[in-house]
């Protein structure tokens, strides 16, 4: 996940500069949408839920506990 993250922001640059896969404003559709920040924002919710999962489950074992039993309780009910 580490490498993939490095080269999405490795290419944010190249993304920005040659506004590729983004869609502008006025079109039929009445709808933009910018590649180049949907980068940023899934880089930020990426980091952060990994953060949210290294270090504060880790620091509650508790509710890392819950979380694994629930994970294979749904996963032993699939089967």
């Amino acid at each position: 996940m580490l490498a993939e993250m490095v080269l999405m922001v490795k290419a944010l640059p190249f993304l920005k500069s040659q506004k590729l896969n983004s869609v502008s404003l006025p079109n039929v559709l009445n709808f933009g949408f910018d590649y180049h920040m949907f980068i940023q924002v899934s880089l930020l919710a990426t980091s952060a839920d990994t953060w949210f999962h290294s270090h504060a489950l880790a620091a509650h074992p508790v509710i890392c506990l819950k979380s694994c039993c629930s994970s294979i309780a749904l996963l032993q009910q699939g089967t």
